[in-house]
């Protein structure tokens, strides 16, 4: 997904990359009630907004996750309905695991898969550490 996010950044088009982590944290920084931080969070969340494609990287890594559960969800299903973005996401989720996800579920898994085009690749996982296979 990043060599589509900067093939896209060349053409001119406003791509954002972003990892679960980064969301995460944007999410909960968002609801802060200081302004050094619920500022930039928003910053961010209203340039996703605008965004024309959204590259969303590793969608379902919890990897020390802390917040409360639908904090995530819920932010996922704003950006979806209020942006006007086109989306690419990576998971090793398979769509059973999506749905069944404690932060995405059937709801987000509906709105991503609204008119999508779904692209499986099969394999040992490449990353060192990696866990498909």
């Amino acid at each position: 997904l990043l060599g589509v996010h900067f093939e896209l950044l060349c053409a001119g088009i406003d791509s954002r990359f972003v990892l679960s982590s980064e969301l995460r944290e944007a999410f909960r920084d968002a609801q802060a009630l200081d302004d050094g931080v619920h500022v930039p969070a928003r910053l961010f969340l209203e340039r996703l907004q605008r965004a024309r494609v959204i590259l969303w990287d590793d969608a379902g890594d919890i990897d020390g996750d802390e917040r409360a559960r639908g904090t995530f969800a819920e932010g996922i299903k704003k950006l979806l309905d209020l942006g006007g973005a086109s989306w690419g996401l990576s998971t090793n989720l398979t769509g059973e695991e999506f749905a069944a996800h404690k932060d995405l579920g059937r709801k987000v898994l509906s709105r991503v898969l609204a008119g999508a085009r779904v692209v499986r690749l099969e394999g040992r996982d490449q990353r060192p550490g990696g866990t498909r296979g």
